[in-house]
């Protein structure tokens, strides 16, 4: 509306400019009607050049101010885009700076759940499927017998429901047994109830010198259980044993010895015997073949001093034999009524009724210093010397024993088995035995020799006791040494 009614207002200051020159020259009556037109004509034509160029000027400020529209539309979709383009300075905010200033790390129940990974939330089937594996390793483990494995004895116990106290015993088994074979699994490290172990293997007796090395390994089945313990004896070594600790059932040290300290002599087979023992107990004694020491061997026949009858002693082979220790009566001969032993000397002695005083003892003395000297043998012969039987009665000799002494002391007797019965005498039956001794103690002294004899010799009248007395030979007295 305004731009038409500025239009008008153009148009009126155009006419009124022209209207009034024209109007004053027609009342001078001047012109003419030609400079009339003439003019009229003029005037519209600049009229319209003005109206033309009005209209040209407005057209151009219609579109100039469209332009400058067009312009801040543009300017203004620019600003908008540069918005977007363009970044904005930073602003320093706290909001910002908690966004994007790290925080130094807090110790705290929410941080570790924020910064640590969860694990994957198990479902009701994966925690059972996990619950079940973690089950059947337990089950599957490896255990030993007893408290060998308690840490994990005691997780099996757990999840059986039995007795938790880390022991495998049989109740764990039976538990652990049924347990296995519900969900089908294999039952081969179920342990087995433990037994005594077998014995020893690759058992070894050596000689050393004077001594025997006894060695071993272990036995092939332990019998469920750790071996803690070995053992070595010998039946002729009574009370002596030599034990050894084990390790993982290794033996714990050295071999076992035994040598003169324990009483171990030449002469003598010696039979050792072994075993282990575990929790269960001992096992079969694995027994050795008998084994000596070797030795050497001194003989006295008691010939080398020509038999005389006045000789109390004799001394043969580096070693003195005493026959009179006691006072009694003796002698050597080699006549004997009944014989001798061996057809050649010997020594003979007497011993009455219970005359203890005529008990004979000898005495040993070791002059070629021979190592471990011992009475391994001695040759006895005994009768009734009387010529009458009716003279002895019921008297008879019942045995004889043999009492083998260490400076003076009794280490050992020895039963004969030498007997006269009552009745024999003048019948000319000696009796002889050859007595082996089995206990060789070293650094034999002496031997005393005791008779047994009971009934009564009353015959010839003479008071009981008043008879002959039995008669003894002794010949052949062997002894060893170590080599």
């Amino acid at each position: 509306m305004s731009s038409y009614y500025s239009r008008f207002m153009r148009l009126i200051a155009v006419f009124g400019i022209f209207v009034l020159p024209v109007t004053a020259l027609a009342a001078c009556g001047n012109s003419s009607d030609d400079e009339t037109s003439e003019m009229n004509k003029s005037q519209v034509e600049e009229s319209d050049k003005s109206n033309t160029a009005e209209s040209t000027q407005e057209e151009t400020s219609q579109t100039d101010e469209d332009e400058k529209s067009s312009e801040v539309k543009e300017e203004a979709s620019a600003e908008e885009e540069n918005e977007e383009s363009t970044p904005e300075p930073p602003v320093n905010t706290e909001e910002e700076n908690e966004e994007s200033t790290p925080e130094p790390p807090l110790d705290t129940e929410e941080e570790n759940e924020e910064s640590t990974p969860e694990p994957p939330v198990n479902t009701g089937e994966e925690n059972e499927e996990e619950q079940e594996a973690a089950i059947e390793a337990i089950l599957t483990n490896t255990y030993s017998w007893g408290d060998g494995t308690a840490y994990a004895t005691r997780q099996l116990q757990e999840i059986l429901e039995t007795n938790v106290d880390g022991t495998y015993g049989m109740g764990t088994r039976i538990a652990h047994l049924n347990a296995l074979q519900e969900r089908g699994l294999p039952t081969d490290n179920v342990p087995t109830e433990p037994t005594v172990p077998g014995q020893p293997t690759n058992v070894s007796v050596t000689v050393d010198g004077s001594s025997f090395i006894i060695d071993w390994d272990p036995p092939t089945d332990n019998g469920g259980s750790e071996i803690t313990w070995y053992s070595v004896t010998s039946a002729q070594l009574s009370g002596v044993s030599c034990n050894r600790s084990a390790v993982d059932g290794i033996r714990d040290g050295n071999p076992c010895t035994f040598g003169s300290g324990v009483g171990v002599v030449s002469g003598v087979s010696y039979t050792f015997s072994i075993t282990a023992t575990n929790e269960t107990g001992v096992s079969e004694p694995l027994v050795l073949q008998p084994i000596s020491l070797p030795t050497q061997q001194i003989t006295m026949n008691l010939n080398s001093e020509g038999c005389s009858s006045s000789d109390e002693l004799i001394t043969e082979n580096g070693i003195t034999v005493d026959f009179e220790v006691a006072p009694q009566w003796g002698y050597f001969n080699d006549n004997a009524v009944t014989g001798t032993v061996d057809g050649t000397c010997g020594y003979e002695n007497a011993i009455w009724q219970y005359d203890d005083q005529d008990d004979i003892e000898f005495g040993f003395t070791n002059n070629a210093n021979y190592s471990c000297l011992r009475l391994s043998q001695i040759s006895i012969r005994a009768w009734f010397n009387g010529p009458f039987p009716q003279d002895y009665g019921t008297l008879q000799l019942d045995t004889v024993i043999l009492h083998l002494l260490k400076n003076g002391s009794i280490v050992d007797s020895i039963y004969t088995g030498l007997s006269v019965a009552a009745g024999t005498a003048g019948t000319g039956s000696p009796v002889g035995v050859t007595v082996p001794i089995s206990n060789q103690t070293c650094g034999i002294t002496g031997m005393y020799v005791e008779t047994v004899q009971t009934g009564n010799c009353d015959g010839g009248g003479g008071p009981p006791g008043s008879c002959d007395p039995f008669h003894f030979f002794y010949d052949n007295l062997i002894f060893t040494a170590d080599a």
